[in-house]
């Protein structure tokens, strides 16, 4: 969760929402200081919302005034590319899951010589790490 105390926002820099949205801050407002903790001095875009609207924050991340989901929780940390080859197996006889694969390797032939029982299909991946948990898309 978000330690107030740790996040100080600044502008150049992308942070993730509570959601989990990547968030991008341009700058911050001159003539808001922040002192009062009631003023959002700093503006940025947050990614897959609205368009292109300007939103705003506290120094702290803080987005609005009760918890909100576009609440700066975080630096933001870019999601690792996963690329290469897996093989993908049905379903055994009594098996409790529905499929398995195997590790990830970075040729077709290197899944081949690895895997020790007959292969669904034997696929070339390139996703983000953690992309469509959520339904979107990479």
């Amino acid at each position: 969760m978000n330690d107030k105390k740790s996040l100080t926002l600044e502008a150049g820099k992308y942070y993730q929402t509570r959601d989990g949205r990547k968030v991008y801050i341009v700058g911050q407002n001159p003539f808001d200081k922040d002192d009062d903790d009631i003023g959002f001095p700093f503006g940025g875009f947050v990614q897959r919302h609205k368009g292109d609207c300007l939103e705003w924050w506290r120094a702290d991340g803080v987005f609005g005034v009760r918890q909100d989901a576009l609440d700066l929780v975080s630096e933001w940390i870019e999601p690792k590319r996963i690329k290469g080859w897996i093989a993908v197996f049905g379903r055994d006889e009594g098996a409790s899951s529905l499929a398995a694969v195997s590790d990830v390797f970075a040729t077709r032939e290197q899944v081949l010589a690895a895997i020790h029982r007959p292969a669904t299909a034997i696929i070339n991946i390139d996703v983000l790490e953690g992309a469509g948990l959520e339904g979107e898309v990479a």
